[in-house]
């Protein structure tokens, strides 16, 4: 529906107002030649916009969208202008929405198939220029949950860039560039800063993890290409460093184990060593540096502070397969003189196999080894 059109007086300019309601928003998007990941959207569309244009320049300067969906649909509002006077068309402006994902903008996978090994079909990257300033309330990110998103956006000879973009992940602050060519092998790059994040779902939604929690502050830089989503995780370069405070971690007691020994110093008993494995350790500072090479996750410097013990981890991670080997050598700042205590865990991220290598340490305090111990 159209509502009044008002050509200008040199013939060569307009204004007008109008609505689009449809049934079917991929109905509404195929007729219009549109595709890509906004036409797997099911449900309604509602528009409202009104629009103007003088010569080469057309504008909506004030639009409302409303895309009804089961996954619960879009909002947006805004205003636009596109430029056709260039070699390719220029669209700036700004637009707020409730919520977006940017696999929206991607090509739909077939049924049944495994989308991190379709084709990211970034072609349209190339055919036109942009630069706008865009906010949503939630934003998915590849799985990255960024509230409060804020971004201003530049697209330029086929590549977008993101710089910057902030907002809250994990409830800490976060800022970031991205950058993203269009090509045989879409080439993805950036860096990532936040501060004050909750580390227990952070460790879930990315590693599959639910052992470790505690806020956090991270930072990483990375860069990859390829034409899925699994040859970018494949082929992903980067590195980075985290510091996280005043958390926990779940599977052994470090306080009670030394509480244990200095009791039995005392008493001259055996020490009761099961909270090796068993419990959760409260650790003042947990910190370290990380890389991730040929889809490979390694950090070997990651050091433990906690109330009586210290440990230095070593990690490893098969991102692509999601399995992971982890080792924790533990000592008791209160009985320097004793052996470490290392505890392992290792398997898939989600479902790791736990066990303790104790022996050389329960020979010297004169206590049993805990169940599960390294042979």
């Amino acid at each position: 529906r159209l509502g009044a059109v008002m050509p200008g007086a040199d013939g060569d300019s307009f204004a007008v107002d109008g609505a689009l309601d449809h049934p079917s928003l991929a109905a509404a998007l195929a007729a219009a030649g549109i595709g890509g990941g906004l036409a797997r959207l099911p449900g309604a569309v509602a528009l409202r916009a009104a629009a103007s244009g003088d010569g080469d320049i057309a504008r909506i300067d004030d639009f409302s969208a409303d895309l009804a969906s089961g996954r619960g649909g879009i909002r947006a509002s805004g205003s636009l202008a596109l430029d056709l006077s260039g070699r390719r068309p220029k669209l700036t402006g700004a637009f707020a929405a409730d919520r977006l994902r940017a696999a929206f903008f991607l090509p739909a996978s077939g049924a049944g198939a495994d989308p991190s090994r379709a084709p990211l079909g970034l072609s349209w990257l190339r055919g036109a220029d942009a630069e706008l300033d865009v906010s949503a309330a939630a934003l998915d990110l590849a799985g990255l949950p960024l509230e409060d998103a804020r971004a201003a956006l530049v697209l330029r000879d086929g590549a977008l860039e993101a710089a910057p973009l902030a907002g809250r992940l994990f409830g800490g602050a976060a800022e970031a560039r991205l950058r993203l060519s269009a090509g045989a092998a879409p080439e993805l790059d950036g860096e990532i800063a936040v501060s004050g994040a909750r580390l227990a779902p952070a460790l879930e939604r990315l590693a599959g993890i639910r052992s470790v929690r505690g806020p956090v502050d991270f930072g990483m830089r990375f860069a990859t290409a390829g034409a899925t989503a699994q040859r970018m995780v494949l082929a992903l370069e980067g590195d980075g460093e985290f510091r996280a405070a005043g958390g926990r971690i779940a599977g052994f007691d470090l306080a009670a184990a030394a509480a244990a020994i200095a009791a039995a110093r005392e008493s001259g008993a055996p020490p009761d060593l099961s909270a090796l494995a068993e419990g959760e350790t409260a650790y003042e500072t947990l910190s370290g540096t990380f890389a991730v090479s040929g889809g490979r996750l390694r950090a070997g410097d990651v050091r433990l502070a906690a109330r009586r013990a210290e440990a230095r981890v070593s990690v490893e991670a098969n991102l692509a397969a999601r399995r992971h080997r982890a080792a924790a050598e533990a000592r008791f700042t209160d009985h320097p003189a004793l052996p470490p205590v290392t505890l392992y865990r290792e398997g898939p991220l989600d479902s790791p196999r736990r066990r303790v290598d104790a022996e050389a340490f329960a020979r010297a305090v004169g206590a049993a080894a805990p169940a599960g111990q390294a042979p």
